[in-house]
């Protein structure tokens, strides 16, 4: 029996544009749950200067809320994160 199954075509660059977008909108939010629920059990989080003012490596989901519980309302994001042929757009204050 053959059943279709639809799947999206996107490209590895549309997926992961959706993603940091994603990523973005729930920072700007400050829903930390939400941020979480895009991240494997087992992560990581490397951060440049952006939430810790520091050269961090993260390890696991309690690590990154720790971070962002501590830090998400003193950086606080105002506008979604693009992707750029250099890396991630993001404005903060």
């Amino acid at each position: 029996m053959n059943i279709p199954v639809e799947t999206s075509l996107q490209t590895p660059t549309a997926q992961l544009t959706a993603w940091v977008e994603n990523l973005g909108e729930r920072l700007v939010q400050r829903d930390v749950d939400g941020v979480l629920e895009l991240f494997a059990d087992e992560c990581y989080w490397r951060d440049l200067l952006l939430f810790s003012w520091n050269l961090v490596t993260l390890e696991g989901k309690p690590a990154v809320r720790n971070l962002l519980e501590t830090r998400l309302d003193q950086t606080r994001p105002e506008s979604a994160w693009k992707p750029t042929r250099r890396g991630v757009k993001a404005t903060c204050v």
